[in-house]
């Protein structure tokens, strides 16, 4: 499968957004980012194969910071 841009919109919720908003700045190029009272809403372009597999890199690099994390793209 070819690597392609992807847009991928997604609903974040956590139980420690104060620890992993840092992370979503950091790991991945977020271009817009809402805060509301138990996680985010964010936009967001990267590289990949597949949205799926964009969703798993991010979805397990936020649950190294807080378990209770969940992504609905």
């Amino acid at each position: 499968m070819d690597r392609k841009n992807r847009v991928l919109f997604a609903e974040i919720t956590t139980d420690e957004p104060k620890r992993v908003e840092p992370l979503l700045t950091e790991i991945v190029v977020v271009n817009a980012i809402l805060r509301n009272g138990t996680g985010f809403k964010i936009r967001t372009t990267s590289e990949g194969e597949s949205a799926q597999e964009l969703n798993r890199l991010m979805l397990s690099a936020l649950r190294r910071i807080s378990k209770g994390t969940t992504l609905k793209a």
